[in-house]
């Protein structure tokens, strides 16, 4: 299975050839929370979809996409492996990219993601499915 994990990021790198992962665009934006009790929520699109609402969360390093979402939306898997997040809890998350991220006309292109169910976050993000880690935009000033 790790030999798989491995040859499955392998891969995602891959799939960045000839791309600039995390590309964004220069613009300044004004980013409105939607809510902010009891974690900030921000409305986004994955490669120009639908608007889809996002709670920021200090407690990662990547992007998290709701997997559901993710299958329903055809994002390619590279690997699956187990995480371990708060209390010891293991559940299992896959490796894909996303073309663009776009938070109201700030873009950021190529981007690695987990794939993850988010539904333990709905009730926190309003009954919303996906999760923002508040890393990818630690050189953002909200």
């Amino acid at each position: 299975m790790e030999k798989a994990a491995r040859q499955g990021k392998a891969d995602l790198l891959k799939a960045f050839k000839g791309r600039t992962p995390y590309a964004f665009t220069k613009q300044k934006v004004k980013i409105s929370f939607e809510q902010t009790d009891p974690l900030p929520v921000i409305k986004v699109k994955i490669n120009d979809g639908e608007d889809l609402y996002f709670l920021l969360d200090t407690g990662g390093p990547e992007l998290i996409v709701d997997d559901e979402w993710a299958k329903e939306n055809n994002l390619p898997i590279y690997a699956t492996e187990s995480g371990t997040f708060a209390g010891g809890k293991s559940a299992p998350v896959s490796l894909s990219k996303i073309d663009k991220l776009s938070v109201n006309g700030f873009e950021i292109e190529n981007l690695p993601v987990r794939l993850l169910s988010t539904k333990r976050f709905a009730a926190v993000g309003g009954g919303k499915k996906s999760v923002v880690l508040l890393v990818l935009f630690y050189s953002i000033t909200f």
